[in-house]
């Protein structure tokens, strides 16, 4: 008789612990795992079904540049806010800066996943755990090497320069991972080309969405202020604030 089965014909409170152990049994099992991907989220997190049970991924050793920045913009707004003009000047110059940055490292992001989505989507793929790691993170994630085949999709995104060893948590790859970047670096591929041509290849649509502002008030004549933050909310301004 399945687990489930069995969890069927126990009390709630025994049933449910029964299920969160099925839940849990392929993870346990040993220190690989074999599964088929069945989303891909971004450059280094996927989804995975393992008997039965899907499983979200986070590719070990390595960082992917992020899919969105906004949550820096909507801090700098709230600073300008209070900011005398000298201050609000430089957050401007600033957020321009960023803003550049934050094109070409969000296109970066869509390429990574494109090519996880490639390398992985659909595909059977063997898990692997590390010594030196738990194996989820504080998010509930597995923590693993992920290979399709001989391919390691981790080592391959350093490879194409998608993606950066992550040099903040040891791992027993990170040395290779390392050279891998220096490699990518060397032959200025993917996030390590030259800026200039990094902006040329940027979509449109990029970078050029609203970013909802931190809060909600009222003005003195009863309306809703809240609107999209804009660029010229950090121009100095003249008068009183």
């Amino acid at each position: 008789m399945t687990i489930n089965a069995t969890a069927r014909r126990l009390s709630p409170t025994l049933a449910a612990v029964c299920l969160l152990a099925t839940s849990c049994a392929p993870v346990a099992a040993s220190g690989s795992l074999a599964a088929r991907v069945v989303g891909v989220y971004d450059g280094d997190s996927i989804t995975v079904e393992s008997s039965g049970v899907r499983l979200k991924c986070r590719l070990l050793g390595i960082d992917a540049p992020e899919l969105t920045h906004t949550r820096l913009w909507v801090e700098m707004a709230k600073v300008s806010k209070y900011a005398p003009p000298e201050a609000r000047r430089e957050l401007r110059e600033a957020q321009e800066v960023f803003r550049r940055w934050a094109r070409i490292m969000e296109a970066h992001a869509r390429e990574a996943r494109r090519a996880v989505t490639e390398m992985l989507d659909g595909k059977n793929v063997r898990l692997a755990y590390d010594s030196t790691q738990p194996r989820r993170d504080r998010y509930g994630r597995l923590l693993v090497y992920v290979t399709a085949g001989r391919l390691d999709a981790n080592a391959e995104m350093i490879r194409r320069g998608l993606a950066v060893a992550d040099t903040r948590f040891p791992c027993d790859r990170l040395e290779e991972y390392v050279a891998l970047q220096s490699a990518a670096q060397a032959s200025r591929i993917g996030i390590w080309a030259d800026a200039d041509e990094l902006e040329r290849s940027i979509p449109s649509d990029i970078g050029q969405e609203s970013v909802p502002a931190p809060h909600t008030s009222r003005t003195r004549g009863g309306g809703d202020s809240s609107r999209p933050c804009q660029t010229s909310d950090l121009a100095p301004r003249v008068g009183k604030p």
